[in-house]
């Protein structure tokens, strides 16, 4: 879910640890068992190309839980994506990199929105 940066940084990966730890609804483990058995047989490929929303697919380009090559492939399949691959950052980019990740989401609505970007 992190990058190696993060990882090794001590101070850093114990906050992650321990915002885990006092999360007050944690997934239990039959939950990941459920997403993972989901994740073996579930393809959403097929129905992407009837997405008419105007999506964005970021993802990090650091992300081994979803690489690249997946998002290219999500967002080559849908007719209003948009694809964005962060140059830093992995599966869980928004809470080591909330700014970069806030941004290029930001500018993706305000375009859609025909204003400007609000950092």
């Amino acid at each position: 879910m992190f990058t190696p940066r993060l990882l090794s940084d001590h101070a850093a990966a114990h906050a992650q640890a321990e915002l885990a730890r006092q999360d007050p609804h944690p997934t239990p483990l039959a939950g990941f068992e459920a997403q993972a058995a989901g994740l073996r047989v579930y393809d959403s490929r097929p129905d992407l190309p009837k997405a008419e929303t105007p999506t964005l697919v970021l993802t990090g380009a650091e992300d081994v839980l979803t690489p690249v090559a997946q998002s290219v492939e999500i967002a080559d399949l849908m007719s209003n994506a948009t694809l964005q691959v962060l140059p830093r950052g992995s599966h869980a980019m928004v809470v080591e990199y909330p700014d970069d990740t806030l941004a290029a989401i930001t500018a993706f609505l305000a375009a859609r929105a025909g204003g400007s970007a609000v950092a």
